[in-house]
């Protein structure tokens, strides 16, 4: 179920973000939770931050397959995803700073 909360959250997440770059949410309740922020930096372009938001997403799923928290980016975006509260990012076990090529 947490998968599928999740799985569902990064799908939507490119089209949600506003014109300032940034989108936070969380579906689920209890341990089936997941809460996301998305954050571009401010000279992207909205289309840029899209691409680089579905790239990150993509990414951490594919290197974190099993974890219920995590945060990346590259250098036009960052990612956070949890099960807890992610206004704390200090207690995060995985941190990917991510390099496109």
């Amino acid at each position: 179920m947490y998968k599928n909360n999740l799985n569902t959250l990064l799908t939507s997440l490119p089209s949600k973000i506003d014109n300032y770059g940034f989108y936070n949410v969380s579906i689920g309740q209890n341990s089936y939770r997941v809460s996301v922020i998305v954050l571009c930096r401010g000279d992207v372009e909205l289309q840029e931050c899209h691409n680089c938001v579905y790239n990150v997403s993509q990414k951490l799923v594919q290197v974190c397959p099993n974890q219920k928290e995590a945060s990346g980016g590259y250098d036009k975006c960052m990612l956070v995803y949890s099960n807890e509260s992610i206004t704390d990012t200090t207690s995060f076990s995985n941190l990917f700073y991510l390099r496109e090529y």
